[in-house]
């Protein structure tokens, strides 16, 4: 598995991964196989500390790891800040600003979180990455 960044033009068309791929993460490819996999099964993954120790790899950076790896598997690849509602907010109306369904000027959040939430149901391609999580279930 290559460990440099990745080339702009083989990324998703969406796409707001701002933090650099990890060159430490290393000899976890069975790892991110079975994310992959889990996500293929079920269109759903939730990461969770008692379910995904890794000495000296967090969470965070294999989801990262992840999206960089099977970048080319979708048309959108969005990391939202899920710590609290107000980033997973302003998130979701950056997704649908970059999906060109959110005016600029808008200022109703939740009813563009519901548009955009229901046209991702109806399309395939995309990863949405919810990252610190409170309380996952």
């Amino acid at each position: 598995m290559p460990q440099s960044d990745q080339h702009s033009d083989s990324l998703p068309p969406v796409w707001n991964i701002r933090a650099p791929r990890c060159r430490e993460f290393t000899n976890r490819s069975d790892t991110l196989e079975d994310l992959h996999q889990s996500l293929l099964d079920d269109h759903i993954c939730i990461l969770a500390p008692p379910q995904a120790e890794m000495p000296g790899i967090g969470l965070s950076t294999l989801a990262l790891e992840y999206a960089y790896t099977h970048a080319s598997d979708y048309q959108v690849v969005w990391w939202m800040d899920a710590e609290h509602l107000s980033s997973m907010c302003i998130e979701f109306t950056q997704l649908g600003k970059a999906l060109d369904m959110v005016d600029q000027k808008d200022d109703n959040r939740f009813f563009s979180i519901d548009r955009i939430k229901r046209r991702l149901e109806q399309h395939q391609g995309w990863l949405l990455i919810f990252d610190n999580v409170p309380d996952p279930s």
